[in-house]
Formats: C-alpha cells, sequence, structure tokens
C-alpha cells in the first residue's frame, strides 16, 4: 500500500511540476532583430571588432527593428612588476555600456558588459604590442558575444 501511494504521489508531481509554465532559454543566438542604426562612441578599433560580429549574426526574418548603440572604453594598468621594478604583466578592462532603442515598442534598454585580460610585457615592442591586439581582438569577440547573449534574452521578454 505504502509502495503505491508514492509511486501516486511521484505521477501527480511530475505531472504538475512539468508543466509550470516556465520556458527553456535557449542561447543558441535564435536572432529576433535587425540593427537599423548602429551608434558607435569610445575605442574605434574595439567598436569595429564588435560591429563586424553583431552586424553578420543580424536576421532577415526579425520581429523587431533597433537602434543600437556603442559607449565603449579601454582601460590599460600595469599588473605585475619583477625585484627590478620593470613591468613584467599589462592588464586590459573593456568596459561597454550598451543602449537598445526598439524602433516599433519605442522602449529603451540599457545594460553593461565588461571583459579583462593580462598580457606579458616584452623588451620586443612588436611582440607587445602584438600581444596587446590578440588579446583585445579576443576582448571584443567576448563582448560581442556577451551583447547578443544579452539583447536576444531582453528582447524576448517583450
Amino acid at each position: 500500500m505504502n509502495k503505491i501511494l508514492k509511486i501516486t504521489l511521484s505521477i501527480i508531481a511530475f505531472l504538475f511540476l512539468n508543466h509550470c509554465g516556465f520556458k527553456i532559454v535557449k542561447n543558441n543566438f535564435e536572432k529576433n532583430f535587425t540593427i537599423i542604426e548602429f551608434i558607435e562612441v569610445g575605442d574605434n578599433n574595439i567598436n569595429f571588432i564588435i560591429k563586424n560580429k553583431i552586424k553578420k549574426n543580424n536576421s532577415k526574418d526579425s520581429i523587431y527593428d533597433i537602434n543600437m548603440t556603442l559607449s565603449t572604453a579601454k582601460k590599460v594598468s600595469v599588473k605585475e612588476k619583477n625585484i627590478n621594478n620593470k613591468i613584467t604583466k599589462y592588464k586590459i578592462e573593456i568596459n561597454t555600456l550598451v543602449e537598445i532603442f526598439i524602433i516599433d515598442l519605442n522602449k529603451k534598454i540599457k545594460f553593461k558588459v565588461n571583459s579583462h585580460g593580462d598580457y606579458n610585457a616584452s623588451s620586443e615592442i612588436n611582440k607587445m604590442k602584438y600581444n596587446e591586439k590578440t588579446l583585445i581582438k579576443r576582448l571584443s569577440e567576448d563582448i560581442s558575444n556577451e551583447i547578443l547573449k544579452k539583447t536576444t534574452n531582453k528582447l524576448n521578454d517583450f
């Protein structure tokens, strides 16, 4: 008798919890927007990388037309020094403020995306510049992926 009661309660609990009304969040970047106007403020190189990555993922069958504004700031600082007081590592921090204006709904969304990383200093300037450029490119791509994810999630709420 006790076993039958447990099985019955398990089936009832499963049925109630299975249909609770929540949707599964898909992070496969289902693009439901088209960028009409793209405004960039701040570091041009970073904005160029972010803009190209986001525009590449524009959807032709979109629900929303949006205007996107990016305000990007890059901060380079010293992370480590050795015993001789020589710089061994630099830290780059990229802060991006994203403003989205949904034209159809006349609504505005704001959010911030941050990313940071380190690169090794070198006595050769070319090698150090190469390390800096590759880090900036990687951080910019991370930021653009995060912008796409957040934009899609926020637009799915409407």
